[in-house]
């Protein structure tokens, strides 16, 4: 028989009720935090390679070389725009 103002069973007290929420939160972040690093460390060598790209083209290739590869304005220096665009999709200024 319960007594007034208590739960019969311990697991339905709310000390028991916020531990355990508390720790299911707690397995879930780690689970997250877990899945969010190996994603990042599979898709490293992209960044890095991304990054190596971009910084070599932004130090060899001068704004006056890319102008004149480019030409005048048109269909054809669109299209080499969408090419130059597609290989180095890193945002750079």
């Amino acid at each position: 028989m319960a007594r007034c103002g208590r739960s019969p069973h311990p697991a339905y007290s709310p000390q028991f009720l916020s531990l355990t929420s508390a720790t299911n939160f707690l397995e879930l972040y780690s689970e997250a935090v877990l899945t969010s690093v190996g994603l990042f460390w599979k898709a490293l060598w992209a960044f890095i390679l991304g990054y190596i790209v971009s910084s070599a083209i932004q130090v060899f290739v001068t704004r006056q070389r890319m102008q004149k590869a480019m030409g005048e304005a048109g269909r054809g220096s669109v299209a080499l725009a969408t090419f130059f665009g597609f290989i180095s999709p890193v945002a750079a200024d």
